[in-house]
């Protein structure tokens, strides 16, 4: 039984999924070996020229560069030293487990001058609740609390920007 004629894997893992049921996998060149897809893929290949990822970008967002007066209050207005070494992850904060927090933790013991910059959790009620667990569990690892730096959310070119 299949949920549909064709089943195709499209940006849940770019690999291959293993499964006998999935008949294609959407990739590019940066995602696919071409020459050895036969032994590192179950699906066929629907190959795409540029990107297997599409994005929407209207007018290019300036990045700004390492040192400058720019960058130097972006590191400011995030609260994030300039010698600091930025370890991050903005995504939502319900997609953290503790295996990968504890991941960091470790890292972060290597890496004496870095930080753990997170998204700020969205729903405000739960923000300082989660935002004081995720600082109780790295001092728990050993990690000073204020390692953990915590991202506003903010638009989109403010957020590429940073």
């Amino acid at each position: 039984n299949r949920c549909a004629k064709v089943q195709v894997n499209f940006l849940a893992f770019p690999g291959t999924s293993g499964a006998s049921f999935m008949d294609y996998i959407i990739v590019d060149q940066y995602v696919a070996s071409i020459e050895r897809a036969d032994e590192e893929f179950t699906e066929k290949l629907a190959i795409l020229p540029r990107s297997y990822q599409a994005n929407y970008f209207v007018d290019p967002i300036s990045i700004p560069e390492r040192g400058s007066l720019e960058w130097k209050a972006l590191r400011h207005r995030e609260n994030l030293s300039e010698s600091s070494f930025v370890f991050a992850n903005l995504n939502k904060v319900d997609k953290i487990d503790p295996h990968s927090f504890s991941v960091w933790m470790r890292c972060m013991q290597q890496v004496p001058e870095s930080v753990l910059w997170l998204l700020e959790p969205s729903i405000p009620a739960a923000a300082e609740i989660v935002k004081k667990n995720l600082q109780i569990a790295a001092r728990d690892a050993g990690i000073c609390p204020d390692r953990i730096v915590f991202a506003k959310k903010v638009g989109r070119e403010e957020h590429i920007q940073r």
